[in-house]
């Protein structure tokens, strides 16, 4: 067998080694980082004819959030010229739903506005509800997962005061005390006693 990576020659048909000085790397690896490592897939798309990667990497990232089991699953493109470990898995995108908004406000502005404080927005749409004249109003909105979820907002208009009510898409699992994504009431550590409050945070979830 011959040592994957290591120059080789054939002289009179024998294998002959060139003189390479060998470092040993077997105590660089801890076990920490094989058992980090066991927790990775490494995936691909066998295709014929090829796959648009481009299109199928488009998927991943846009139509998401991914849940497995409820957990968050969360993708991020590649950075050029960063390390694993320099990835933020800090936010991630949200579809969010606005309702009791004026039908005169029903623009991307307006929507971009009323949800400007949940989170940095990256997309707007306005979709026709199917029969009818009216149109459903959403945004994609980079959300902070250290941050609780925005039930709404209160605004004035002339005289008027009106409630935004917030729904999300896709929620994984999360603690209604607290509000933040990704535990539930035993790992909580803002309210760590479920029993000594009721819940007071409520987020609306949208099918």
């Amino acid at each position: 067998m011959v040592p994957i990576g290591l120059p080789f020659l054939f002289v009179d048909g024998d294998l002959v080694f060139t003189t390479l000085e060998i470092e040993d790397w077997n105590d660089l690896t801890t076990p920490a980082q094989i058992d980090e490592c066991k927790l990775m897939l490494i995936g691909k798309v066998p295709s014929a004819p090829s796959l648009n990667l481009q299109a199928f990497q488009s998927t991943i990232y846009l139509w998401g959030p991914w849940l497995f089991s409820r957990h968050l699953v969360i993708f991020k493109p590649w950075v050029p010229a960063t390390p694993l470990h320099c990835y933020d898995f800090s936010t991630c995108a949200f579809w969010v739903h606005i309702y009791g908004l004026p039908l005169e406000w029903y623009s991307d502005a307006m929507i971009s506005r009323a949800v400007q404080s949940v989170g940095k927005v990256l997309e707007v749409r306005l979709d026709a509800k199917e029969g009818t004249s009216l149109k459903s109003t959403k945004a994609r909105v980079d959300i902070d997962l250290s941050q609780p979820l925005k039930q709404g907002k209160l605004i004035r208009v002339v005289d008027k005061l009106l409630w935004l009510d917030f729904r999300y898409e896709r929620l994984p699992h999360f603690y209604y005390s607290c509000g933040k994504l990704g535990h539930y009431a035993t790992y909580c550590l803002d309210i760590p006693d479920p029993a000594a409050s009721k819940p007071t945070h409520h987020v609306c979830v949208s099918k």
